[in-house]
């Protein structure tokens, strides 16, 4: 079974995101804090990290380089955030991550992990 981490500090979407994905076969570990980021993907090893754009006290350049130092290194890692498309573009370009997607249906997060993990 393909693992999925998310580190968002809405439980409310760390909820959703595991019953939209544990209903098409993923594992999902949620998590709200950024200090157990490299701890969870060094302990779970994950096929994916969703990381929210912004939580308190680190930003998504800081997020990304913390989970390419540890296993997720080769793992997508997509910007997960509420935030206009031009500035995910471009923080997503900025931080390294594999690339963004907007909060919003379900659906379509269904089907790009889909296309990233199969």
């Amino acid at each position: 079974m393909k693992k999925i981490v998310i580190l968002d500090d809405s439980e409310i979407i760390r909820g959703i995101v595991a019953v939209v994905l544990g209903a098409q076969g993923y594992a999902v570990v949620g998590i709200d804090a950024p200090t157990d980021l490299a701890t969870t993907v060094e302990r779970d090893d994950p096929d994916l990290v969703l990381l929210d754009l912004t939580l308190p006290k680190m930003q998504s350049d800081g997020l990304v380089a913390l989970a390419r130092a540890s296993s997720a290194k080769k793992c997508p890692i997509i910007l997960f955030s509420d935030r206009p498309d031009a500035e995910l573009a471009i923080r997503t370009a900025a931080s390294g991550a594999t690339r963004y997607l907007r909060k919003g249906d379900p659906t379509v997060l269904a089907r790009h992990v889909k296309r990233l993990l199969g």
